[in-house]
């Protein structure tokens, strides 16, 4: 990863410097900044080369004629498609790097260049003639984007919220309404933050900033199909050419990648479908990494290692370390707001002990979330037959569902029952809500001492969802 800062303010060269020191643990690789000659803007970058390791890969980036200069971090999958793509109609370039095809990009299209992006990215596009900044930030926001409207019209960005701290004027008060919504989801919901002046550019926007004027708005929605029905055979049959091509683009890298894998389907997939693409490349075998735990509860060491030889890959397990809790603090410097959830510190942990050997890894993260495999998907679509039945006999299922004891045993399934016949009388987004959320809005409203009952962030992303078939409010919010 990479980390960026900067702001439409004329900053002096001693903040740029202090804001990509506070983003140096994202870029150990080279350090840099840029301020428009005339004003305007001013860019901090931190660099982990991953395409292009020569010094023409070094950002901020400006083009040759001197009106774009661009700050980017992610990566471009199909960079070598566009590139080639506008090599046929006259472009040259003076780097490898999938930087200068973003900018070129940018620079031919606009924000309709979006559409053609294939890849993880958050990236600030300053136009020097135009005086105007662009913030974008991938359709699922896999990279962080985070800015802050200065008191003179102003505006600062970074890709933490703790670079913003360099910059005088931001406004570090904490969000009492963020705090509700924490409590609610053990996460902040973009566009908050727990800072009161800042704010998180949401996953497939983009921020136009001049003249003092900022709008924002998004590019990209996902295109939900809840509703639909395919057999198995045809759901692999459209599917796999998918994935294949998503976890081939994503070994595009001029430094060593491997696979965290845990025996499960989603990372098994994954490293499948290296390994298939090694073997087709005539490379060597693929990386694959495994956490190992002393429980047996949590240890998933077996699978994993059967996975792997089965298709041939080089493994190794890393043990956790024993005071991951150590390890807390430079994890919430990372985030810059509180994130309660504990797995985390493990994927920090596997992650800092895997860079010895690899530079990129990838992961089965948001199998579950994309193809609806939590329970409590099943649980909404039951819900519509639920309903069906008179109010009076599921008024009478959630007095009976109190009855339902706490399993000590880590069995989920009576907690679900107990949970799903207790909000059964409620409407759908408040019924889901309350299987998600953690703290339900009267006790948030007591701990904070709030007044009134803040409202629940899970229920409104569920009544906004484009679509109102189930499963795609559910997988909405």
């Amino acid at each position: 990863m990479c980390g960026f800062g900067g702001s439409t303010n004329d900053l002096d060269p001693s903040t740029l410097n202090e804001m990509g020191a506070r983003l140096a643990h994202r870029g150990p690789d080279d350090a840099a900044t840029w301020r428009d000659p005339k004003g305007g803007l001013g860019l901090a970058f931190r660099r982990l080369a991953i395409i292009d390791l020569s010094p023409g890969g070094r950002q901020p980036m400006v083009s040759r004629c001197g009106r774009y200069a661009i700050a980017y971090n992610g990566e471009i999958y199909n960079y070598r498609d566009l590139r080639t793509a506008m090599e046929r109609v006259g472009e040259t370039f003076d780097t490898a790097s999938d930087t200068e095809v973003l900018l070129r990009q940018m620079m031919r299209r606009g924000a309709e260049g979006l559409h053609d992006l294939r890849g993880m990215f958050a990236f600030a596009l300053w136009d020097r003639q135009r005086r105007e900044l662009l913030l974008v930030r991938d359709r699922l926001g896999i990279k962080p984007l985070v800015y802050a409207p200065l008191g003179n019209g102003g505006l600062a960005f970074a890709s933490e919220i703790h670079a913003l701290g360099a910059i005088p004027g931001v406004d570090q008060t904490i969000d009492r309404r963020a705090l509700a919504a924490y409590l609610a989801c053990l996460y902040v919901p973009s566009p908050m933050t727990m800072l009161e002046g800042v704010r998180k550019l949401p996953p497939g926007h983009l921020l136009r900033w001049r003249d003092g004027i900022t709008s924002v708005e998004p590019y990209w929605q996902p295109r939900m199909a809840g509703g639909r029905r395919a057999s198995v055979d045809e759901a692999v049959e459209e599917i796999l050419p998918v994935l294949r091509e998503a976890v081939t683009g994503r070994m595009i890298a001029d430094v060593p990648v491997g696979c965290f894998l845990s025996g499960g389907i989603d990372s098994s997939v994954i490293a499948a479908l290296m390994a298939e693409e090694a073997a087709a490349q005539g490379a060597q075998p693929i990386r694959t990494f495994t956490m190992t735990f002393e429980q047996p509860a949590y240890d998933e060491r077996g699978p994993a290692a059967t996975v792997a030889r089965h298709v041939g890959a080089r493994h190794t397990e890393l043990p956790a370390s024993p005071a991951v809790a150590d390890l807390l603090d430079d994890a919430l410097d990372s985030f810059g707001e509180p994130f309660g959830n504990p797995t985390a510190l493990l994927v920090n942990d596997l992650s800092r002990m895997a860079r010895r050997h690899v530079t990129v890894a990838l992961a089965g993260d948001g199998g579950d979330e994309v193809f609806a495999g939590y329970p409590r998907y099943r649980g909404g679509l039951a819900a519509r037959s639920y309903r069906r039945l008179p109010g009076a006999a599921r008024r009478a299922a959630a007095g009976l569902a109190r009855a339902i004891p706490e399993n000590a045993r880590g069995h989920h399934g009576p907690r679900r029952a107990r949970e799903f016949l207790a909000a059964g009388t409620l409407p759908p987004a408040d019924m889901y809500a309350s299987w998600v959320e953690y703290f339900d809005p009267a006790e948030t409203r007591d701990l904070l001492d709030l007044g009134v009952a803040p409202p629940r962030p899970i229920a409104v992303r569920y009544g906004a969802a484009p679509s109102m078939h189930p499963l795609d409010a559910m997988q909405q919010t």
